[in-house]
């Protein structure tokens, strides 16, 4: 309910946008920093940790189509390049 209620907020107040012949996804790559003391397995730099979380999102409602979690030196091309593209 509360999804809902934030999501119709978000449509009224958003720019209307003309209607695209294709879908649009939109990638996205984000670091989480972790403690390396804590999470050796995350080495990211000498004396820091991440993971790095690859999200493709659906450009229309920016829902996350895809979600993906990695090393923290892991570059988004290698992620997009597995990435299967929804049709449509």
């Amino acid at each position: 309910a509360l999804y809902d209620h934030l999501s119709s907020i978000y449509h009224l107040k958003r720019p209307m946008h003309r209607k695209l012949k294709r879908k649009i996804f939109l990638l996205d790559a984000t670091v989480i920093p972790l403690f390396l003391s804590v999470f050796d397995w995350a080495q990211f730099r000498k004396r820091k940790g991440a993971i790095k979380l690859h999200t493709m999102l659906e450009y229309d409602g920016c829902l996350p189509v895809f979600l993906h979690l990695t090393e923290g030196k892991t570059h988004e091309i290698q992620v997009a390049n597995t990435m299967k593209i929804p049709s449509g």
